[in-house]
């Protein structure tokens, strides 16, 4: 089972545990999760005695706050409001799992787990092109301070469309002739048709498949402008 279906859905901070992540991935598993559940997420790399822990959070929420709150579990911890650090027992991982999720119960809000998109500007979409790709790489690596691009494209046409995924919650699409991918799409799946006219908000990521590199759209979000 991979991390994204591993997250527990009724916790407002998402943590997860487990022996094969190496402490020096675990940032950016919980950065990867963060961005596909829109929550803070926790990710700890478990050892026998003491394991190391790494979290990432969403705009307003201070998450080094939220791990010292739970202070007696822990043997140290730093960082600040969006990315912190910290060393924990193993043994004391579910209590932390559950003080924390209390904490965010009171000071976890409705308006931060909504998400907003800041889009870079609008893309036409004969520009979505591995030239424009190799542009937007020259300014990486992206991360806290520095986020990848996010482009707006007007009234592109669905051709394809189609679940992947071991429970299908994944989308593939063919947008004028543009590979793109939708994560965790959930319920809107069912809404989007091959020749509806859509307004599509994503990142430009390159796609490693048999041997071969394409330039593929990334979907944050989208709009159906005509169906």
């Amino acid at each position: 089972m991979g991390a994204l279906e591993m997250v527990n859905s009724d916790h407002l901070i998402g943590v997860l545990a487990g022996s094969k992540w190496h402490e020096g991935i675990i940032g950016l598993v919980a950065s990867r999760l963060v961005e596909a559940h829109h929550k803070p997420m926790i990710i700890i790399s478990r050892k026998e005695v003491y394991s190391k822990g790494s979290a990432r959070s969403i705009p307003g929420f201070n998450i080094v706050e939220a791990i010292r709150s739970s202070s007696e579990y822990l043997v140290d911890a730093g960082g600040h409001p969006m990315a912190a650090g910290f060393t924990i027992e193993t043994r004391h991982i579910e209590a932390f799992t559950r003080k924390i999720n209390v904490y965010a119960a009171r000071n976890l809000t409705e308006e931060m787990l909504t998400p907003v998109i800041k889009i870079e500007c609008i893309l036409a979409k004969e520009n979505i092109t591995a030239q424009t790709l190799q542009i937007i790489k020259t300014f990486e690596p992206f991360g806290m301070g520095n986020p990848q691009p996010i482009f707006l494209t007007r009234k592109i046409i669905v051709e394809d469309v189609r679940k992947v995924g071991a429970a299908g919650s994944h989308l593939k699409l063919l947008l004028d002739g543009h590979e793109a991918i939708w994560f965790n799409i959930g319920e809107k799946a069912a809404q989007i048709r091959p020749g509806y006219l859509i307004d599509a908000v994503y990142t430009l990521d390159e796609n490693h498949y048999n041997g071969s590199t394409i330039t593929q759209m990334k979907i944050k979000d989208l709009e159906i402008v005509q169906s």
